[in-house]
């Protein structure tokens, strides 16, 4: 028994967009994160995980949810991590190719709808009817569907098709309450992944304009993020700064 006196009890947090890496589920637990979201992981090793949580052996780390391998065009985000994936290149296989997901112990779907041109990339990406029968065949079998989008016009298109949820907020301008309510109009919801963004979009923290800084939307030809400031391309390889910039941001260290 613990005296509770003089003390403020939490509830534990959700990060609902992490990648889990060897150590981050315990770092997650110092943080007061109790269960992670992760939005890409390899299905082998989301089961081992997922099975000590079932057997009650995972006590010492945050409980993990997983899409397990997201859902992306040949050559699409995704495919440039070094680690073979399926991908899906029309309607017609959407059915299968997410029972097949679910089959592999997916929680929920990640469906990635994005051509990288936001961040000066050129991918490859689902179309507009594929997006809409993955959505469709998700929710025949009464899961989330949630997607990876970075610009307003796929956010929409995203929504506007059935999404449950977006997994970041788009980068190319400045949300405004428009947006705001024709999301709430869908009952979906946003993981905005804003400061998981800016690491991504800027060199280093100090380039990121303090919160009292006015937000101005300037685009260049390249996808110049909201507030001014220019995006340099992504790299070629997981961007483990993402996971943990946005504690540090908040002025948390990691407990030892």
């Amino acid at each position: 028994m613990i005296d509770g006196a003089g003390k403020t009890l939490l509830p534990g947090l959700i990060d609902a967009h992490t990648h889990v890496w060897p150590g981050t589920l315990e770092s997650a637990l110092s943080f007061g994160v109790t269960t992670e979201l992760a939005m890409f992981s390899d299905p082998a090793a989301a089961k081992v995980l997922r099975d000590q949580q079932a057997a009650g052996t995972a006590t010492a780390r945050a409980d993990m949810l997983s899409a397990g391998t997201l859902v992306t065009a040949p050559g699409g985000h995704g495919t440039q991590f070094g680690m073979p994936i399926p991908t899906i290149t029309m309607p017609a296989e959407a059915q299968a190719f997410i029972d097949a997901r679910l089959a592999e112990g997916s929680d929920y779907i990640k469906i990635v709808y994005d051509n990288g041109h936001t961040y000066g990339m050129t991918l490859s990406t689902n179309s507009r009817e594929t997006l809409r029968a993955l959505i469709s065949a998700t929710h025949a079998r009464q899961k989330l569907a949630v997607v990876h989008i970075g610009d307003l016009a796929s956010a929409r298109d995203a929504i506007d098709a059935g999404a449950d949820g977006l997994v970041h907020l788009y980068v190319d301008q400045a949300p405004d309450a428009e947006f705001a309510a024709f999301v709430a109009r869908h009952r979906a919801f946003v993981v905005p992944t804003m400061t998981g963004l800016k690491s991504i979009a800027y060199s280093s923290l100090t380039a990121i304009p303090p919160p009292t800084s006015p937000p101005r939307a300037r685009l260049s030809a390249s996808g110049s993020r909201a507030y001014g400031l220019t995006a340099p391309r992504l790299p070629q390889r997981s961007h483990p700064r993402a996971t943990m910039l946005p504690a540090r941001h908040a002025g948390l260290s990691q407990a030892s």
